[in-house]
């Protein structure tokens, strides 16, 4: 999680259940969005996955980056610094997978030269370096990762959110094998038991 700072909610494997109850459940939208933290606990999240593991990373997340380290930018705003130092903790991230997933970040986002200047409305004009869109600014994240795959989305809504994950699912799933070619040639001379069948999981 990542809101004026960043914590790892737990290091180990856990299913979709507890998950939900333990740590989804309670949380809430509110302080500020700390991109930079939040994707240097992803890079030590999954630095500590086991050998061989595939590493997928899902950055969600509802705002632009308006803190880095515990410097804030009224907690509603981008500077250069910010938006520079998530970058570079996106680069500290090696993993099979990336998806960064925005829900409803703005069409324009401004970019501010100096940290002190997205905080005084009287000294804001003529102190923006550029302004990008919020699927810019995910792209940006993920281009800066390193990964085989890497992609980013703003959505519109949270409703859109179920169809995006099946997709991440379905592009992030592989087989343990495939041309197989199952023959049985002793069902018909042998009594199958419970114990015996053979269950075969077949995925589109």
């Amino acid at each position: 999680t990542f809101a004026s700072g960043s914590s790892i909610k737990t290091p180990d494997w856990v299913d979709g259940n507890t998950l939900y109850n333990s740590y989804v459940k309670s949380l809430s939208a509110k302080g500020g969005t700390n991109y930079d933290r939040g994707l240097a606990n992803a890079a030590t999240a999954i630095g500590t996955a086991e050998s061989g593991a595939k590493k997928i990373v899902i950055f969600l997340t509802d705002g632009q980056p308006t803190y880095y380290g515990s410097t804030s930018n009224c907690g509603a705003h981008t500077s250069y610094k910010t938006l520079s130092n998530a970058l570079t903790s996106a680069n500290s991230i090696n993993c099979s997978d990336f998806y960064a997933v925005g829900i409803g970040l703005p069409g324009s986002i401004d970019i501010y030269r100096k940290d002190r200047d997205a905080c005084y409305e009287n000294q804001r004009h003529g102190q923006v370096k550029e302004t990008i869109s919020g699927e810019t600014l995910l792209t940006r994240v993920s281009d800066n990762v390193k990964a085989n795959t890497k992609e980013a989305w703003n959505l519109t809504n949270s409703s859109q959110l179920t169809d995006k994950f099946e997709q991440i699912a379905g592009e992030t799933l592989t087989f343990a094998c495939s041309n197989v070619k199952i023959t049985d040639q002793l069902s018909e001379y042998v009594e199958v038991t419970e114990n015996s069948k053979l269950h075969v999981k077949i995925a589109e």
